[in-house]
């Protein structure tokens, strides 16, 4: 494609000539764009995760964004639809529909495990429509975000937390690892991902602090208190492991897996009488919560001893320590200040 465009000579304006003030033209040719690359949906997906992997996603998130993400193209394949242009809104709804028809040990999928599902096809189209595949709206966003009702949380009582640390045995150095591993998650709200991720060169143990990495390949100190520091001390005294060893190492001296980590804290809840050992690690990170807002911390601390970035969790966890906003009720009741 050939264009004209006027250019002007500067020098002649300069010198007030008019009739070298007319503009000269100069023929410039314009490259068209490259066309859009003419592939399939299973292609594109293979594009998409490895534009995960380039921008740092976890593994584990990666493998999770392959499980959908491939289920999602496989269904859509099976009423004949393989393009990106060929998805619309009506077809994600089909898509939805299908999902909410599925059974897995004879039970319907969780509304949760549905959310999922959008939440990766939303993505996935995001990227396609900034690889210019599609030109219109993006058809999960047209669909809309399936609803969820949110589940009552659940966290053990100080008690029961108290009767769990009483569980391991603290003669041998697997309880000791095990009673700090308690202590730690209780005293700080970690997740799984980064306790299990912690060296011997993080923990800071004079200035009770430990680094950790967590979502997002985030860096973040967090403090703990004087009796997870002394039982850190014991077990790490006990164990006599090198600076760059994992703190809580499993077999071999691999660090601990997120499923064996679970194990434990299910059977300290059980050992216990926990729930019948119906807990999770994660239950652990809410009784962090809760306690902490009891004993008189504030929503912001904990928003960033927590790690969001928001308050929208943040406000959930609250829920678990409603005794605290009655008591602060009881405080500040209008009523019980106007008496008759």
């Amino acid at each position: 494609m050939v264009r004209n465009f006027p250019v002007c000579n500067e020098g002649a304006l300069a010198l007030g000539n008019p009739r070298q003030q007319e503009p000269r033209i100069v023929r410039l040719e314009t490259v068209p764009p490259p066309p859009a690359l003419d592939l399939d949906l299973d292609s594109w997906l293979e594009c998409y995760l490895a534009d995960c992997e380039a921008r740092g996603v976890t593994a584990r998130t990666l493998g999770w964004y392959r499980d959908r993400g491939t289920r999602i193209v496989d269904r859509l394949a099976r009423v004949g639809i393989v393009k990106p242009t060929e998805v619309t809104r009506s077809a994600v709804s089909g898509l939805i529909s299908d999902l909410r028809r599925v059974e897995r040990r004879g039970k319907p999928l969780e509304p949760q495990t549905i959310l999922g599902y959008w939440q990766v096809g939303k993505g996935f189209f995001t990227f396609l429509r900034n690889e210019g595949t599609t030109s219109g709206p993006n058809p999960f966003d047209q669909f809309g975000k399936p609803m969820v009702r949110e589940k009552a949380m659940w966290a053990p009582s100080n008690a029961e937390c108290l009767a769990m640390l009483k569980v391991p045995d603290r003669k041998t150095i697997m309880g000791l690892r095990d009673l700090a591993l308690l202590y730690l998650m209780l005293d700080t709200g970690l997740r799984v991902s980064a306790v299990r991720s912690i060296l011997i060169s993080d923990i800071d143990l004079p200035d009770r602090k430990v680094r950790v990495i967590e979502k997002g390949a985030r860096e973040r100190v967090l403090p703990f208190g004087v009796q997870t520091l002394r039982w850190l001390r014991r077990y790490l005294a006990a164990s006599r492991l090198g600076l760059d060893a994992w703190l809580f190492p499993g077999q071999g001296g691999r660090a601990l897996s997120r499923k064996r980590i679970d194990e434990i804290v299910k059977a300290s809840a059980k050992k216990a009488g926990v729930r019948q050992g119906r807990a999770s690690a994660h239950d652990l990170r809410r009784a962090f919560a809760r306690e902490f807002l009891r004993n008189g911390g504030d929503m912001e601390s904990l928003r960033q001893l927590l790690g969001h970035s928001s308050y929208a969790m943040v406000k959930r966890y609250a829920e678990l320590a409603s005794d605290v906003v009655a008591g602060q009720h009881r405080k500040a009741s209008p009523g019980d200040r106007m008496v008759i």
